[in-house]
């Protein structure tokens, strides 16, 4: 049996990292409407 923790802020960027990667590989044919740096904005603000 596996538990979840709850997200930390020391998570962020290793989240958005994984986010922002597996969109990429995912859509190579579509650029991202956010930037990175936006995207790890978004994170914070709407998980932390």
């Amino acid at each position: 049996m596996q538990a979840i923790r709850p997200l930390k802020s020391s998570d962020i960027e290793a989240v958005v990292k994984l986010w922002w990667e597996t969109w990429n590989e995912t859509f190579p044919e579509i650029k991202h409407p956010h930037p990175y740096l936006r995207g790890k904005l978004v994170f914070k603000m709407i998980l932390l």
